[in-house]
């Protein structure tokens, strides 16, 4: 029989092994840190009493709560972003052909340029506008009334946001239910975009992993169209995709099956005249 106990705690207890062995370097900054305030206190350095450091615990918590946070919204987004380009072949070609020129037919993947690659950016944010992995976010309280238009927000109250609603508003997102990469292209970006494409939150208080998701994203959408062409499998649906969001509180997955083939490119393309 398995120890059901042992089971559950299994893994928690190797992925905290896991970063805490990685945490050796953080420990010495921590004794350098408190050796040289102890120092300070003898030369009557004011400073030396605001020197603070975190514990390992909450070295190895901050590190979780940013690869929790960054792996379900980037499994979840990657498979709409497939499901897509399959069902767009047009943008699936001309996302291979930016892909090829940031990197230099497939051969350097750094960060600077896959960060400058405008048509990335544009199709994962299309994405994620008609897909947001976190499709609620947790209330927040008014601090003082607040009138927008005929709304009066009374001060105290909970105020609630739902992120497919900013995201299909039309006023903002014309045709909302078209898949149009082009609209996040720096020269159609309005500033309405900026505050209402909120797939990770916005403030304060976003996402903690949504960079770590998004260079993800990226890594990943660039090492596999550099190599492969995605085509839908026979079986899979045509239409809009269904989403699921009853696995898991607020995040939006696909439901149906999503088959797909890799066709390996003869030759690592070239950028088309």
């Amino acid at each position: 029989m398995i120890d059901a106990q042992a089971a559950e705690n299994g893994p928690n207890t190797n992925m905290n092994s896991l970063i805490a062995g990685g945490d050796d370097e953080h420990s010495r900054e921590a004794q350098q840190n408190e050796e040289k305030a102890i120092d300070e206190k003898v030369t009557g350095c004011p400073m030396a009493a605001k020197i603070k450091t975190l514990t390992d615990e909450e070295v190895i918590d901050n590190a979780l709560l940013v690869l929790v946070a960054g792996y379900e919204t980037t499994s979840s987004s990657l498979a709409f972003i497939t499901r897509l380009l399959v069902r767009f072949p047009e943008v699936q070609e001309r996302l291979r052909q930016a892909l090829v020129k940031a990197t230099e037919n497939g051969t350097r993947f750094d960060f600077e340029r896959l960060q400058g690659c405008q048509y990335l950016d544009a199709v994962i944010q299309e994405t994620l506008r008609m897909y947001p992995p976190i499709y609620s976010f947790t209330t927040r309280v008014a601090a003082k009334e607040k009138q927008y238009g005929d709304l009066t927000i009374p001060e105290n109250i909970a105020v609630f946001t739902s992120t497919c609603e900013l995201h299909n508003n039309p006023d903002i997102f014309p045709n909302p239910t078209e898949f149009q990469p082009d609209r996040f292209l720096p020269e159609n970006r309005t500033a309405d975009m900026a505050f209402a494409w909120q797939p990770f939150g916005a403030g304060p208080r976003n996402c903690i992993g949504m960079r770590f998701a998004q260079m993800e994203i990226k890594i990943t959408l660039a090492k596999l169209l550099t190599c492969y062409r995605l085509i839908g499998g026979e079986k899979d649906p045509v239409g809009n995709a269904h989403v699921d969001t009853t696995t898991l509180p607020a995040l939006q997955r696909i439901k149906d099956p999503l088959l797909v083939t890799l066709t390996k490119l003869d030759e690592r393309p070239s950028v088309a005249a």
